[in-house]
């Protein structure tokens, strides 16, 4: 049971590095609430990252346009970290 929470909390790291590594003006075009999937994310507490994981990577980074457009090219400032 040990190593499951170790993964879901791999899981939920991993996905919330590359959701927060996207410019916002990315999800804006994607049409997906960064917001939303953090507050989902937090299921990566309790067991569910692995989840998540899952659900981020078919619902939202597909909208992206892969993993290969991952960070559209361009960085982000302060203002852009935390909409």
């Amino acid at each position: 049971m040990t190593a499951f929470f170790v993964l879901s909390y791999l899981a939920g790291g991993l996905t919330y590095i590359d959701m927060y590594r996207r410019p916002y003006s990315e999800w804006e075009h994607a049409d997906r609430d960064r917001g939303h999937w953090a507050m989902v994310g937090l299921m990566s507490v309790i067991g569910l990252g692995v989840f998540f994981g899952i659900a981020y990577l078919m619902m939202v980074v597909p909208r992206f346009g892969g993993p290969a457009n991952a960070g559209g090219g361009h960085g982000f400032g302060r203002n852009d970290f935390m909409k």
